[in-house]
């Protein structure tokens, strides 16, 4: 009586857990990205994507970055069913142009882990739940000086201007 009671327990624990754990059939993706432009105040870029996903079950995702090789948990923020992932590459591994990144339930971020630690293609062996599209345009190359630097410039030859003009004067 009581392993009959036990194991009624264990599939339907079996079952309920199979129900939460359970695939994002038609998400809905809202999201937002910003990405570094300005090469000066930072060494590397950064890119930074948030996002909301409507989805029927709570489920953990993890998202291939689109260099192919990078797989990497994707933390929920704070809010209901907010996410946000960051990531950051020296300037010039940053590529100007359209950004992709593919986010995978549980089983296919297994397959993806599989494929990468035999040597495969992890972009044929698993489809992503849904997939953000992001634009980077790039790093702005403006002047080569810092706007600091050219006032005390200015300042030094307007100082450099005053002082000669005087020194004519007392002469």
């Amino acid at each position: 009586m009581m392993a009959s009671a036990f194991a009624v327990l264990v599939i339907l624990s079996a079952f309920l857990g199979a129900q939460c754990s359970g695939t994002c059939n038609n998400p809905t993706v809202v999201s937002h990205a910003y990405t570094t432009t300005e090469p000066l105040l930072s060494s590397e870029t950064v890119f930074l994507v948030e996002f909301e996903l409507s989805c029927e079950s709570s489920l953990s995702l993890s998202a291939l970055v689109d260099d192919g090789t990078t797989l990497m948990p994707v933390p929920r923020a704070l809010g209901v069913n907010k996410y946000q992932l960051s990531w950051s590459m020296p300037h010039k591994s940053a590529k100007k142009g359209t950004h992709s990144i593919r986010f995978f339930d549980d089983e296919g971020a297994a397959v993806i882990r599989k494929a990468l630690r035999y040597g495969d293609d992890p972009s044929s062996t698993a489809v992503p739940l849904f997939t953000i599209d992001f634009q980077h345009n790039g790093l702005n190359r403006g002047i080569w000086l810092a706007p600091p630097f050219i006032a005390a410039i200015i300042s030094l030859l307007v100082w450099w201007l005053a002082h000669m003009t005087k020194t004519k004067l007392q002469e």
